[in-house]
């Protein structure tokens, strides 16, 4: 969680191209950044804050494009097209 955390402030201040490389390094050591976006947006969508929800996986998504369990989630989040 801490190393979550860590990033997020990254990102904030510096942005994610100062974020990407220190999450790399996490990856590498099989550290689970991730999962604490993902629990984080279980809770806001518990809440009934799915933009904030949303938010959390954006940014896990920045992070890592290809994290098949963010993407699900992300998508699961995406409001419904108009018409349906």
């Amino acid at each position: 969680m801490l190393a979550a955390s860590l990033l997020f402030e990254l990102e904030e201040a510096q942005g994610i191209a100062a974020a990407r490389p220190l999450y790399e390094a996490w990856k590498q050591r099989a550290l689970d950044v991730l999962g604490t976006y993902t629990f984080l947006a279980d809770i806001s969508r518990m809440q009934g804050r799915a933009e904030q929800a949303r938010d959390f996986l954006r940014l896990a998504h920045e992070l890592d494009p290809e994290d098949a369990a963010v993407n699900a989630a992300l998508r699961a989040l995406e409001p419904e097209p108009a018409g349906k």
